[in-house]
C-alpha cells in the first residue's frame, strides 16, 4: 500500500516543487501566475500544503489558500487551489 504525507510547505525553499505539481497538471504559465498569487498576495500570506509519494518522494498535489477580499452571498470568503496528479486521484477529477 502506497505511503503519502501532506505537510505545510515553505514557499520560498519548495517554489519549485509546487510549481512542478502545477506545471504538470494544469495548462496554465504558472511563473507569472505563481508570482501574482503566491508572491504578490495583497491580504496576507497564502498557506500552502505539499503531498508527498514517500516510496518514489515525487510531490503529487498541492492545496493553497490565497486570503482575498472577495464576496459570496454578501459573505467573506477565502478562495483556494486544490491539484493533485492525475495519476493520484481515486475518485475521479480533484
Amino acid at each position: 500500500m502506497p505511503e503519502y504525507s501532506v505537510a505545510k510547505c515553505d514557499m520560498e525553499r519548495q517554489k519549485n516543487d509546487i510549481l512542478g505539481v502545477l506545471k504538470r497538471n494544469f495548462a496554465q504559465q504558472w511563473d507569472a501566475l505563481f508570482a501574482w498569487k503566491y508572491e504578490q498576495c495583497p491580504v496576507d500570506d497564502p498557506v500552502c500544503f505539499l503531498a508527498k509519494d514517500e516510496d518514489s518522494g515525487a510531490y503529487i498535489g498541492t492545496s493553497s489558500a490565497f486570503p482575498r477580499h472577495m464576496l459570496v452571498n454578501g459573505r467573506r470568503v477565502r478562495a483556494s487551489i486544490a491539484v493533485v496528479s492525475r495519476k493520484y486521484v481515486s475518485y475521479g477529477k480533484a
